[in-house]
């Protein structure tokens, strides 16, 4: 008899995990059956992947590369090439064989998330390590336009991406906005609070385009990839703006 679907067992509308016991003041959780475990992502990990971390160092890194490898997933359907070049370092038969392990656990179905993927997702989103840039999930609901959709008017296109950039604005130290380079059209990555000894929002990358449709264009694929912004920034910040401007061009060729 096979296993019912997640679903059919478990609160698919709850992050994965929700079952376990959690007694005040200490740091470990008690499973169904009365096991104890040093964390939930110990769990996780161990219990439901079958695998065994290395140390607690390693296990965070794992959780980290794996949330954004599943935000990828679920808010551009992205593949091998691009989870190679964002999440695993530009290896392609690691990202190959992640995809392949989701594959088989029934997280991702034909390269999707499941209904025990989304729930992994949300727990992974809610456990992020406090030390580390939040990586924002929740924006895959934030809603998208494609400038060059003749069913949207102007109005409704400037509306959604002013969602976009109040989101950018409110939530995140590092964000790309529209605004001109010189005189011609162009997209700029600012950084909050960044200098001493007086804080100011610095202009850290930019780029012009030919027109604002050409721009549009460009903010739309970067909105889409919302949750990438801190670590281009800190790509910018470590090595330079023609190294994000390289990351990016790879990015757009990826799925050629």
């Amino acid at each position: 008899m096979s296993r019912p679907n997640y679903d059919y067992w478990r609160e698919p509308s709850l992050p994965w995990g929700y079952w376990l016991q959690h007694e005040p003041h200490y740091r470990e959780v008690r499973d169904e059956e009365g096991r104890v475990w040093p964390s939930l992502h110990d769990y996780f990990y161990t219990h439901r992947l079958g695998l065994e971390p290395f140390n607690p160092s390693f296990l965070e890194h794992s959780m980290r590369r794996m949330l954004a490898a599943f935000c990828a997933i679920e808010r551009r359907g992205a593949g091998i090439e691009e989870l190679a070049i964002e999440v695993f370092d530009g290896k392609r038969d690691v990202a190959r064989h992640f995809l392949m392990q989701c594959e088989s656990e029934r997280l991702t179905d034909r390269g999707m998330l499941t209904v025990e993927g989304r729930a992994v997702l949300h727990m992974l989103e809610l456990t992020q390590a406090p030390d580390m840039p939040a990586i924002p999930v929740g924006v895959a609901d934030m809603p998208r336009v494609h400038p060059d959709d003749t069913s949207i008017g102007p109005e409704e296109r400037e509306r959604v991406f002013g969602a976009q950039e109040a989101f950018a604005r409110d939530n995140l130290r590092f964000r790309f906005i529209r605004e001109k380079v010189v005189s011609s059209p162009g997209i700029k990555l600012v950084g909050l609070a960044l200098g001493r000894p007086m804080p100011f929002t610095r202009v850290i990358w930019s780029m012009e385009f030919a027109n604002d449709a050409a721009r549009d264009r460009m903010f739309a694929w970067l909105t889409l990839r919302l949750d990438r912004w801190a670590d281009w920034a800190e790509l910018v910040l470590k090595s330079s703006a023609q190294t994000l401007t390289e990351r990016l061009l790879q990015l757009m060729l990826a799925p050629e």
